[in-house]
């Protein structure tokens, strides 16, 4: 490092990843895209979407599948144009997309005078492209026809060793140089020459094709006479032939083609919304089916991306669990041309409230989180509408002290106010939150889940705020835990994944009765209790929460239904 200079952000990817999304609208704005239907009119709502007046029974290959999954399997498959299939936390909407493509590779196979449908299957983080992919070989009776695009060193290490396009490139070259020597072997045999007399004679034959090299009278000699001993027409003829190979091989590494025909040729693309177009070549590649999984939170720009680039689009994510990702500072500084609320909704949602109910199914039987836990999600945030399909007993953990239970509060109302109250840092310039109260609770609960567990469990520490995720992680790094394997992070990194116990530090509690801050927004809570199987531990100040008069704020609602339920309680010092 020099003793002075300058240190600066390199911003060359970002810009690059804003001039797709540009190009992408751009494509939309001029109807330049692949779909035979007309994308601008039905995204803005002029036209509705198409369904496939012939329908066709389906036979599934995931038996289990429950009946919400198997419809929106069926509109999915049967839409026209554009499809919205609604997955709430736990319902299975990874299976969908696996049965989905499943069903696209069966027709395949059906018709293979036919050219084969091609899909491309895109998510917004490299992380929930390479889980969908781990699901589809899994379920796959056979290795799946795959491409995995994006850098290898983002890729999971199996998923990049076995599908990214340089291993399977040198795969592929590698098969082609084995059937090329099996086949100079055997011609060899036939006309009676060695293979080393061969390897010689055409090492030799090419350093005399090279300006300025020496090549001797013994090496110009031993080609004549190689030449003169294939004379015969037979033997000539492979002489010849195995010239050409010989060439074309080791020309192979260095041929753009090679690419070409095997993105051409394969018939599932796997990348993430924006990076799959960092390949060239695909740019400019035509398929049947995009299908984007997480497309909730994506934005219309991402999204854009891949909506161009298919006949037939299948959109699967949750409006009501976290949103795009928005520069709100940028936003607020422009709301005489922003509209926050607008844009904070959404493209997914809009389609998905106005699409008719045959391009449009909700999952609504969660398979992941405890009953009590399951019924609380599906209450406050979808209406009821989510059933449990998994037992209470199948998700008990057997934990002294939490005989029947799933929920717990653990209040710190009853501190003082110097105790329990938030501590305002800077966080890169914008506001964050500490609570160290709520950082020595947990602390403790961990030890006393460790010492009662027998058996190796995952945890996960959660938190709204950037600064008590650090505090939290420093205090689980100081810890060597026998039975519990903790993960600390914030909500929004949190999305997709799941754990057997979840701790969930609210942080806030203040003199200002109004300030919840990212506590009243309905999809984080939503994320952030739906991660738990098996028991939902929350952490924080329930009185200064239960405040039913700020707008949006669901704690009011989650508090009443806690001390009403069977399967949870309230821990008050």
């Amino acid at each position: 490092m020099p003793a002075s200079g300058f240190i600066c952000l390199d911003y060359r990817k970002d810009k690059i990843n804003v001039e797709r999304q540009l190009d992408a609208l751009n494509v939309l704005e001029k109807e330049d895209y692949q779909c035979s239907f007309n994308l601008k009119r039905i995204i803005s709502g002029v036209e509705p979407p198409s369904v496939n007046v012939i329908s066709k029974p389906i036979h599934m290959f995931n038996e289990k599948l429950d009946f919400p999954q198997r419809t929106a399997i069926k509109k999915a498959l049967d839409a026209d144009s554009i499809a919205i299939i609604q997955g709430p936390p736990g319902t299975g909407k990874t299976n969908v997309i696996i049965e989905i493509i499943l069903q696209i590779l069966k027709a395949n196979k059906k018709n293979p005078d036919v050219e084969p449908k091609k899909v491309l299957l895109v998510s917004q983080s490299h992380p929930a492209v390479d889980k969908m992919l781990e699901d589809l070989i899994r379920e796959s009776d056979e290795r799946p026809d795959l491409l995995r695009i994006g850098r290898d060193e983002k890729l999971n290490e199996e998923i990049r060793e076995e599908y990214s396009i340089n291993d399977v490139k040198e795969k592929w070259y590698q098969n082609v140089r084995r059937i090329c020597n099996d086949y100079t072997k055997n011609a060899l045999e036939e006309i009676g020459i060695p293979e080393e007399e061969f390897e010689k004679y055409f090492l030799k034959l090419e350093n005399s094709k090279v300006e300025n090299m020496d090549f001797s009278v013994e090496d110009k000699l031993f080609v004549e006479n190689f030449i003169k001993k294939t004379k015969g027409v037979k033997s000539e003829r492979t002489r010849k032939i195995l010239e050409i190979q010989r060439e074309w091989t080791e020309q192979l590494k260095k041929c753009d083609e090679v690419e070409l025909y095997i993105i051409k040729s394969t018939v599932i693309i796997a990348g993430t919304c924006t990076g799959f177009v960092s390949n060239r070549i695909i740019r400019d590649v035509e398929f049947d089916y995009v299908i984007v999984d997480e497309a909730a939170k994506a934005t219309f720009p991402e999204l854009a991306v891949s909506l161009n680039k298919a006949h037939k689009i299948i959109l699967v994510g949750d409006h009501q669990q976290l949103p795009p990702v928005l520069d709100t500072e940028i936003i607020r500084n422009n709301k005489e041309k922003l509209d926050e609320e607008g844009l904070a909704q959404g493209i997914f949602e809009r389609m998905y409230n106005m699409f008719p109910e045959d391009n449009k199914h909700r999952l609504t039987i969660q398979y992941r989180m405890h009953p009590t836990i399951g019924t609380l999600i599906s209450h406050v945030f979808y209406n009821d509408e989510i059933q449990n399909g998994v037992e209470a007993q199948d998700r008990e953990l057997c934990i002294e002290g939490y005989e029947g239970i799933a929920i717990e509060w653990i209040s710190t109302s009853k501190y003082s106010i110097k105790e329990r109250y938030e501590k305002e840092f800077d966080n890169n310039g914008k506001k964050s939150y500490q609570n160290y109260l709520e950082r020595n609770i947990i602390e403790r609960k961990l030890l006393e889940l460790d010492s009662k567990l027998v058996k190796r469990t995952k945890v996960a520490v959660i938190t709204g705020y950037g600064s008590q995720k650090y505090i939290l992680q420093t205090m689980v790094k100081q810890h060597s835990f026998k039975h519990i394997e903790v993960d600390v992070d914030t909500v929004d990194a949190f999305q997709g994944s799941q754990k057997d116990i979840i701790l969930y530090s609210t942080v806030r509690s203040s003199g200002n009765k109004y300030g919840i801050g990212f506590l009243k927004s309905e999809a984080r809570i939503n994320v952030a209790f739906s991660r738990a199987r098996c028991l939902l531990i929350i952490v924080g100040d329930m009185k200064f929460l239960d405040n039913y008069k700020i707008r949006g704020n669901k704690f009011p609602e989650i508090i009443k239904y806690i001390t009403e339920s069977e399967g949870c309680r309230i821990i008050e010092k």
